[in-house]
């Protein structure tokens, strides 16, 4: 009974927890119809795409910017590609319905959380509800200064692997933006906005790069 008590305060300790995002790759250039940039973004870990350089709000010498977006004044630089950061979609595993992919800094939850899920289906998702093993599955965010940062840094770090998988080494951020949350009724009723939820970004190669 004292081990059971102890494991339900260690869960309900635990925070819950947090929205993983999923690449968008636009590459330019000749197209492989075959290819699948998005997936092979999504594939990455974090570790990958670290070579890749981010730059946010300034360009470096030989790119600037014009009316029709990005200048390349140097031909060490080519755009190939326009990337971006959404989050995938969470309202399924947070009622214990279906699994979830957790970002690379919670790997942990997608063996303990996703193993859950068939128990869901079994008990018609009262184990999800009425335990306490499944609350740090859920995904709750907020506008905590925490929160937003880690979802800033998990942003960014999914630029960088679209980029990555789109040919390039240079990430110039655009966009870093808040997203509506809209509650699943029949009405679609607005109950919030969250800071710091996508991201968007331009692909290049800088060829002068070692």
């Amino acid at each position: 009974m004292k081990i059971a008590a102890a494991t339900a305060t260690a869960l309900l300790a635990t925070s819950c927890a947090s929205l993983n995002y999923r690449p968008r790759v636009d590459p330019l250039g000749p197209v492989h119809v075959m290819a699948l940039p998005d997936l092979t973004a999504d594939d990455m870990n974090w570790d990958d795409a670290r070579d890749v350089r981010v730059l946010l709000g300034e360009l470096p010498p030989g790119l600037s910017w014009g009316p029709g977006g990005i200048v390349v004044q140097d031909p060490r630089y080519r755009v190939v590609g326009h990337v971006g950061a959404f989050p995938k979609p969470g309202h399924l595993s947070y009622a214990g319905l279906w699994f979830y992919d957790y970002p690379e800094d919670e790997a942990f939850r997608n063996v303990y959380c996703n193993a859950q899920i068939p128990l869901s289906w079994l008990t018609f998702t009262l184990w999800t509800w009425l335990t306490p093993f499944y609350y740090p599955c859920r995904i709750v965010e907020t506008n905590r200064i925490d929160d937003v940062a880690e979802r800033r840094m998990r942003i960014l770090a999914t630029l960088r692997k679209a980029t990555k998988a789109a040919g390039g080494n240079l990430l110039v951020v655009t966009h870093l933006g808040n997203h509506h949350f809209v509650r699943f009724t029949r009405w679609g009723e607005f109950v919030g906005e969250k800071e710091m939820m996508n991201g968007q970004g331009i692909a290049i190669r800088d060829t002068g790069r070692q």
